[in-house]
């Protein structure tokens, strides 16, 4: 009988914490927001917003990539829509979790100039760590300083003066290539994204581990992959355990990881 009591007011105070998370607190957000002007796609307590980014996305990259400057349709769709729905700042939901969207400059700037800790980054999908692992993109406070201390130590002007032989050589190589295509003609062809993307990742390459491209490919072609899983992976609810589940997607990045910290 008292095992039984016990089980109930576990239950219950389960139910209630659920409730809480997923019912009340939202409301509440997006009731206070909505009272300072500020609306958004409703939330909505099982699919919250995540399906209809997804679908955003899928859409937007089965289309042709426009020609021009305008690539937020493309880029951050959800964004694209929803502020021309609800204006410049608007709140959206991933999971149960609250999102505001800005784009005001001097908001962003109160943002990234915080020093008070008020306004803390997005917290990690635990699967993105495979990608990242431990570096600036999810440190903060002191952490954060310390890393950041080690970085600018590796991008000093001087050292970067000691690039510019190796990224000249690179692009006088691809012009040289682009020379041998067009073989003497005023009008030819080339695929200038991916004549970029080579050029990039080359001097990505030299600067970072001292080779050409053709050496250190293997580790950006791994990279590009990881990415890829991990654009997949920031667009859904993260389920805790759920990425140490045998699935196709999760094999896949474990197998990444594994050749990627091979080849360094």
């Amino acid at each position: 009988m008292i095992l039984l009591f016990i089980t109930l007011i576990l239950i219950l105070t389960y139910s209630v914490k659920i409730f809480i998370s997923s019912f009340w607190v939202p409301w509440k957000i997006q009731s206070d927001f909505h009272k300072q002007g500020i609306r958004g796609p409703d939330y909505r307590p099982i699919v919250r917003n995540s399906g209809e980014i997804r679908w955003l996305y899928a859409e937007s990259q089965s289309m042709p990539i426009p020609f021009g400057h305008d690539i937020i349709k493309r880029a951050i769709p959800f964004y694209h829509k929803w502020s021309n729905m609800y204006g410049k700042a608007f709140l959206y939901w991933f999971g149960s979790k609250a999102r505001l969207a800005i784009s005001d400059p001097d908001m962003v700037k109160e943002v990234f100039m915080n020093k008070g800790g008020e306004i803390g980054k997005v917290p990690y999908n635990p699967q993105s760590k495979l990608l990242f692992g431990q570096g600036l993109v999810g440190l903060e406070g002191d952490q954060w300083a310390f890393h950041r201390r080690i970085i600018n130590q590796a991008f000093n002007l001087e050292l970067i003066k000691g690039w510019v032989p190796d990224i000249a050589e690179s692009v006088q190589k691809m012009l040289e290539k682009w020379e041998e295509i067009g073989g003497g003609r005023e009008e030819f062809e080339v695929d200038v994204h991916k004549e970029m993307h080579d050029l990039s990742a080359e001097v990505i390459s030299r600067a970072a581990f001292g080779s050409n491209y053709e050496e250190g490919k293997r580790i950006i072609i791994l990279q590009e992959q990881q990415m890829h899983l991990f654009s997949q992976a920031i667009r859904s609810v993260y389920i805790p355990g759920f990425r140490y589940l045998p699935t196709k997607k999760n094999r896949d990045k474990m197998k990444l990881d594994k050749e990627t910290r091979e080849s360094v």
